[in-house]
């Protein structure tokens, strides 16, 4: 129960007039007596006013100081119980009144979706996962959007294949995007690319014959959308966090095979390894088999994920 206009009105001629009685509240107010008696009967359910001990006409009006705050309170959590059951009932309606058209719509040409991966990212109040593989609908020039969207609170989390990081260029988007505030993992796979923002909305691009995009389609809130949701989860923890922290010592291990650890850690293929450490991608290999056999593990990417864990770099 919320206090009106009217009400209100009682309220504050009770706390200014003396006596403080019904008769005289409907003098200066203008109400009728009956009016009165009734604002101050809801009045006293929210614990603004009591009877008078001396007489069942005289009204005591609760001092504001003691009961508008509390008051206020049951007000506010009242507002937050009506507003979550409000957002249920109408997802739940939503959800049951939808076409089968509505829950999916197609983007058509690349550019286009493109540009509606932006305004996503423009509409998004909380938090955007995606997963990060190629092909790519757009050159390697970044993406501001997501600058801009985490400058404003929203949360990214982002799993990249390590095939997304196999170039220099690719490698500096993730560490910019980690440096303004990306949760980045890597992954030796992904199944799709995917986009959802807030968990009310996806967008898978569609990969044509030719490794390229095509077009995409939006998924609104349904059992397809939740499936998504889940996948992306179970992928997240699978995933190695992926950093580009600057390396630190671990004694008794030469440098190489620490640098070596720390970039196989974040995906990059053998050719950009060898570049950043100046060897040849043969070195490169050679060392890699040689820490397989020592760890005893069957692929470079759990290598990557057991000397990262173990040495915590």
């Amino acid at each position: 129960m919320f206090i009106d206009a009217a009400d209100w009105s009682v309220y504050e001629c009770l706390l200014f007039t003396h006596p403080p009685t019904a008769e005289q509240v409907s003098r200066t107010t203008g109400q009728s007596l009956a009016e009165v008696r009734a604002a101050v009967d809801r009045l006293r359910e929210l614990g603004l006013v009591e009877t008078g001990p001396g007489s069942s006409d005289e009204i005591l009006p609760v001092p504001p100081d003691s009961a508008l705050l509390p008051a206020l309170r049951r007000w506010e959590a009242q507002l937050d119980r009506t507003r979550q059951a409000s957002d249920g009932l109408i997802h739940r309606w939503r959800r049951r009144n939808r076409r089968h058209e509505d829950l999916i719509q197609t983007v058509g040409e690349s550019d286009a979706g493109w540009a509606a991966f932006e305004q996503l990212q423009v509409n998004a109040t909380e938090e955007v996962l995606i997963f990060d593989r190629p092909p790519y609908v757009a050159p390697p020039s970044g993406n501001p959007a997501q600058l801009d969207a985490m400058g404003r609170g929203v949360v990214y989390r982002t799993v990249y294949t390590q095939e997304a990081l196999s170039d220099e260029v690719r490698q500096n988007l993730a560490r910019a995007a980690i440096a303004g505030g990306e949760r980045a993992r890597i992954s030796d796979r992904l199944p799709m690319k995917l986009v959802v923002v807030d968990r009310r909305l996806a967008m898978v691009p569609l990969q044509g014959s030719a490794g390229t995009l095509d077009s995409a389609v939006l998924i609104a809130p349904s059992a397809l959308l939740d499936g998504l949701l889940e996948l992306f989860e179970m992928t997240w923890d699978r995933a190695l966090p992926l950093t580009f922290e600057e390396k630190h010592v671990t004694h008794g291990v030469p440098d190489w095979e620490e640098e070596l650890v720390r970039l196989l850690a974040s995906g990059l293929t053998d050719p950009a390894i060898g570049r950043a450490l100046g060897c040849s991608e043969r070195t490169v290999q050679r060392r890699i088999t040689q820490l397989m056999t020592r760890n005893s593990v069957a692929n470079r990417f759990q290598l990557g994920a057991q000397l990262v864990y173990t040495r915590r770099i």
